[in-house]
């Protein structure tokens, strides 16, 4: 109420505005009523407090009991959302490896697939392999071209499986457990502890050295780098070389071509590349093993637009070697993509074929199950009318005769004869005897570059080859594979 007021209602003041205008007083009348709902409020607490005690005494010789339930669906639910997880990235068990592997066919990182997948965008997979004969991989080439998230699709889906979780890459794929995982990825430069960029890599080499075996995972994104390029490689170099001794398994990604150099002649360590079209300078984020990669240094900077002259005042500070080596790996990395694009057109030509192949082959099927129904009604015919000509000629004789005995006789006669004439053809043995002479007859008959057709079929053809009884024959659009036996030589007169 306004203070001016407050000496006119009795009761207790509990305080003032900030201005002073106002006080609060607590009427004398609801004094008694607000310290008997505080009694009650504090009854209610206390009551809630009994009952919950009470409760608790009640469950508390069942406390392992629970604990073991709690245990049993937080591992439930744990297995159930890497289930799920599994299923939305397309994950797989791959073989797992006692020895020390990895080989991943077909992986990708589950995060960028997920964010493609909701942008519709095509996620290109990684195929890599780190074994006993190639245990270091340095992947080289330039910036934006995928060398990091490939060495972190190699960590994620590491931990990933040490973890209990399956990998998003093909069941052939093979892994193993490591002891130590190690990485050096982005800067640690630390202002509290006064680290520069570069002491903080170096305190985690003398870290990976004094842990790395041949159960060791480790992982470098920039290796080398953060110092004086040439000390700085240097150091990498005797690093690189002090890790594979140890036998260590690692994928490190550079731009120091000395590091590439060394790995080409270092047993154990093996160069990669992410490929790169020089033409258009755009990534293709696919790994190629077994040759490193330029940085387009040059070739990025003149796309951009840097002035010739300042290039060229550039090229002059470089080392021609360098520069050489360069142009070399960028010549290679341009013959590779031409490559790649030339082995995607055959695939597609493979394809093409083999469609066409599957298509002639029903239709050949097709073709001689025609051709079998055709020559079956073919003999029918002329059995019929081998028939008819003798029925034609009993017939004759029946009106010439004046006896009918003597040409009735004939009939049944001749009846019973083709009877027992069809029975003894239709032997088993006597058919085959029958087709292999025809082969037989046929064989030598025809031979390469002779001229055939189909048992009644129109279309002549060339024989090109003679496999056994299987004759090759062009029919101009298309080789036929046909059975010498439903084949005869074409009269060409």
């Amino acid at each position: 109420m306004p203070s001016e007021y407050k000496r006119e209602v009795k009761g207790i003041v509990h305080g003032k505005s900030e201005s002073g205008k106002t006080t609060f007083v607590e009427p004398e009348a609801l004094v008694e009523l607000n310290n008997e709902i505080a009694e009650l409020e504090q009854d209610e607490r206390y009551e809630i407090n009994r009952l919950l005690r009470e409760l608790t005494d009640t469950l508390r010789p069942f406390s392992p009991l629970i604990r073991n339930y709690h245990e049993v669906l937080t591992t439930f639910d744990l297995v159930r959302a890497k289930a799920n997880f599994a299923i939305e990235i397309k994950a797989n068990l791959p073989q797992l490896s006692k020895n020390s592997v990895v080989r991943l066919v077909n992986a990708y990182h589950p995060l960028l697939y997920l964010q493609n997948k909701t942008q519709n965008k095509e996620i290109i997979p990684l195929s890599i392999e780190l074994s006993q004969e190639s245990r270091i991989v340095i992947i080289s080439g330039p910036n934006a071209g995928g060398k990091s998230i490939t060495l972190k699709t190699v960590g994620l889906l590491q931990l990933m499986l040490q973890s209990g979780m399956l990998v998003p890459a093909e069941e052939k794929s093979e892994m193993c457990f490591f002891n130590h995982l190690l990485a050096d990825i982005g800067d640690s430069q630390s202002i509290e502890y006064a680290l520069s960029t570069y002491s903080s890599r170096l305190i985690r080499m003398n870290q990976f050295l004094r842990m790395a075996n041949n159960r060791t995972l480790i992982l470098i994104d920039e290796f080398g780098t953060g110092t004086d390029p040439e000390l700085g490689g240097a150091i990498a170099e005797v690093v690189l070389e002090e890790l594979n001794k140890r036998k260590a398994f690692g994928v490190f990604t550079t731009h120091y071509t000395n590091i590439k150099l060394l790995a080409d002649h270092l047993e154990g360590v093996r160069n990669a590349s992410m490929l790169f079209d020089p033409e258009t300078l755009q990534p293709k984020y696919k790994l190629i093993s077994g040759q490193p990669g330029s940085s387009y240094t040059f070739e990025v900077a003149e796309r951009i637009g840097l002035p010739k002259h300042v290039l060229d005042r550039a090229k002059k500070k470089v080392q021609q070697d360098k520069i050489k080596l360069n142009e070399m790996l960028s010549t290679l990395h341009s013959q590779r993509v031409q490559q790649e694009q030339q082995l995607a057109t055959l695939k597609k030509k493979e394809e093409r074929t083999t469609a066409a192949s599957e298509k002639f082959e029903q239709l050949r099927e097709k073709l001689e199950t025609k051709m079998e129904v055709e020559k079956t009604k073919y003999e029918e015919m002329r059995k019929l009318a081998e028939l008819g000509r003798r029925m034609q000629s009993l017939a004759e004789e029946w009106d010439k005769s004046k006896d009918k005995k003597p040409v009735i006789k004939k009939f049944v006669g001749q009846m019973t004869a083709e009877k027992k004439k069809k029975a003894a053809d239709n032997a088993p043995d006597k058919v085959e005897k029958r087709r292999l002479a025809l082969i037989e007859r046929l064989k030598k008959e025809i031979q390469i570059g002779s001229k055939v057709r189909m048992l009644k079929g129109k279309q002549i053809g060339i024989v090109e080859e003679i496999k056994k009884n299987t004759i090759y024959v062009n029919f101009g659009t298309m080789l036929a594979k046909v059975a010498i036996e439903n084949l005869e030589i074409a009269d060409t007169d």
